[in-house]
């Protein structure tokens, strides 16, 4: 689910999965939005603060949801109506680079999965 471009800024939730035996570590992200600047982001002391990565245990999963863990997406166009689809692309250490297809939504609309 991504939340509306407010100023042309959104936010990724979805809840994604390792069903592997060993962890892996989520180093980046990017959307197939030109343009666009994405980045990882976690709440801290009531504060968004940017992370450089983010461990997915293994057999387990990390929920990235609203006032907590989540992808940010910077510089979206102010044309983003909810409906219009795009690729999210994420960059796991040992998996490589995912394609998720992500739908715009307005917030309350059921999160997106992942699982690699």
């Amino acid at each position: 689910m991504v939340s509306p471009a407010l100023l042309g800024v959104g936010s990724v939730f979805m809840k994604i999965a390792n069903a592997g035996r060993a962890s892996d570590v989520l180093l980046g992200a990017r959307v197939s939005i030109p343009g666009t600047v994405v980045e990882i982001h976690d709440v801290r002391d009531g504060k968004m603060v940017r992370i450089e990565k983010l461990s997915i245990p293994s057999r387990g999963a990390v929920e990235l949801k609203p006032n907590g863990l989540h992808i940010m997406i910077f510089k979206m166009p102010r044309s983003m109506k909810p409906g219009r689809q795009f690729t999210l692309f994420l960059t796991f250490e040992k998996s490589g680079e995912k394609q998720v297809p992500v739908t715009f939504s307005r917030p309350g609309a059921q999160h997106a999965r992942h699982n690699h």
